[in-house]
């Protein structure tokens, strides 16, 4: 009885030490959280004397001290012109920033909108950020500056911008993409600005979508960067938001129809091994039709100089209808040497081995792109 009262003590205790430990744990975990609103942070001032100093110093980072942190938010509400060939895409959203400046603390909040909040920015210090991998400078609208009663301060715009990025168009049309945005300081180094976040950096538009892509992975990293031409790292965010092409155009425009015209094309095996003339001008036929249907749909194909699985599909259709036209010829060659019977016995076997061949063929050049 008595052991049975000190295990279940022994138990109580070890519950309500796990208890405190998940508590300490949470605790910590929201201490590492930093705030940037002026109620979370308690920046270091330098002191001015003069009018003109004070002015020019609304110009300086807020922290004398430290870095200024600043919150970052990117919410998304367009992503079209995926342009593969120019290794670019077009982004539509909203930007967010919230810092802090107890300088500028005052006994009424303010808001600024459009021109105004741009005129007001450039009286005062701010993150002054913009897209590093940009193509053109971002299209501007709907500004908004609020300035709490405490000096801390929330900005909003709506953009539009075109970004670059690297695309990887080997398994094309059944690849995946990362769209990368970066957004790092014009004027602030990481000593002056640290950009963070508390939650997720991007949102989506309920009614949001990509036309012939599917999201499939959304991902935000926070670093201090340094490119060669920076004479000082820089804190950066980058947003990377993986996506898939949808393949069913394709398939539909380009695949299928070589299927197609390649199927056609080696029915002309089957006519008889004499019929040389109707066998040649079958395949000849289904040759000039994938011709000009490849100049027909050549538009809507990237242009690479590299090869991508459609490139590889398309030319080793090509191959197996020149090894048809090869095939009938050196049947029609045996045939004129009197060479009837092992004409018939040859051609019998090519005419099944060569679509073989060519389905085997195509399910392992799917294999190979599908590995890259």
């Amino acid at each position: 009885m008595k052991n049975s009262r000190i295990a279940a003590q022994a138990i109580i205790l070890l519950v309500v030490v796990g208890i405190c430990s998940l508590c300490v744990n949470s605790t910590q975990a929201q201490d590492n959280a930093k705030g940037v609103t002026c109620a979370d942070v308690n920046y270091t001032l330098t002191p001015n004397t003069s009018t003109t100093n004070a002015e020019q110093a609304l110009r300086t980072p807020p922290n004398s001290t430290g870095p200024t942190l600043a919150n970052i938010g990117l919410y998304v509400e367009e992503i079209d012109n995926i342009d593969v060939n120019n290794d670019s895409y077009d982004m539509t959203g909203y930007l967010d920033l919230q810092w802090c400046d107890p300088r500028l603390a005052s006994a009424n909040p303010q808001v600024f909108l459009n021109h105004v909040a741009l005129g007001k920015l450039e009286t005062m210090w701010w993150p002054d950020v913009n897209f590093s991998n940009e193509l053109h400078p971002r299209e501007i609208e709907d500004e908004e500056l609020t300035i709490a009663v405490d000096g801390t301060l929330d900005y909003r715009e709506k953009f539009a911008v075109s970004l670059q990025t690297d695309y990887d168009l080997r398994k094309f049309p059944f690849d995946s993409q990362h769209l990368l945005a970066t957004v790092e300081s014009f004027e602030w180094t990481a000593e002056q600005l640290t950009l963070q976040v508390e939650d997720k950096v991007v949102g989506f538009s309920k009614d949001f979508s990509i036309p012939q892509w599917q999201i499939t992975d959304v991902s935000e990293d926070l670093t201090s960067k340094q490119d060669v031409r920076d004479r000082a790292p820089f804190s950066e965010v980058k947003v990377d938001i993986a996506v898939q092409r949808d393949p069913g155009y394709y398939m539909t425009k380009v695949i299928i129809p070589l299927l197609a015209i390649v199927g056609i094309s080696l029915f002309a095996l089957w006519l008889s091994p004499e019929e040389t003339k109707d066998r040649v001008e079958l395949i000849f036929t289904g040759v000039l039709t994938s011709v000009a249907y490849q100049f027909v749909i050549a538009d809507s194909l990237p242009h690479h100089i590299y090869d991508t699985l459609v490139d590889a599909f398309v030319g080793w259709s090509f191959a197996v209808m020149v090894l048809a036209i090869i095939e009938t010829m050196a049947i029609s060659l045996l045939i004129r040497n009197d060479h009837l019977i092992q004409a018939r016995n040859t051609d019998r076997v090519l005419r099944l081995a060569l679509p073989v061949v060519y389905a085997a063929g195509t399910i392992l050049l799917f294999l190979i792109y599908a590995s890259r």
